[in-house]
């Protein structure tokens, strides 16, 4: 697999798991190929392929446990459409095969000199009278 030169290497490494994550299918629970077989599949150095899979465990995506392997934790959607275009989020979350949802929000307005606080902006706030709205996701 050839790498394409617009971003720093690590990224493209990183990108390119994820693509072979979804052209292999590959599912939750799915173990990677060995450090050795991915700097040798991607043409890259060893420092950079473990930079790369370290860089997808925190994310999320890879759980690495010792001594076993490199295994998938969760296969990362990638929405198509860039930040250049403008397009419903609704059709974002179909288009990913997921479907869309809504959730009650509570809202309340408390007003200022209820609230406690630490920063200045916040002081400032209580000082001038003004409401604050607070709000809770129901899930």
């Amino acid at each position: 697999m050839k790498l394409t030169l617009d971003k720093p290497l690590q990224i493209r490494v990183q990108e390119a798991i994820i693509d072979m994550i979804r052209d292999e299918s590959l599912l939750p629970g799915d173990q990677l190929p060995t450090e050795s077989e991915l700097y040798k599949r991607f043409g890259v150095g060893r420092s950079t392929v473990r930079e790369s899979l370290a860089n997808l465990v925190q994310q999320g995506v890879l759980l690495k446990m010792q001594g076993k392997g490199t295994f998938i934790r969760s296969v990362p959607v990638r929405v198509k459409n860039g930040l250049d275009q403008l397009f419903s989020v609704t059709e974002n979350i179909k288009a990913v095969g997921a479907v869309p949802s809504t959730s009650r929000i509570n809202v309340k307005t408390i007003p200022a000199v209820n609230c406690q606080t630490s920063s200045v902006l916040e002081l400032k706030i209580l000082a001038s009278g003004w409401s604050v709205y607070g709000g809770q996701m129901m899930k």
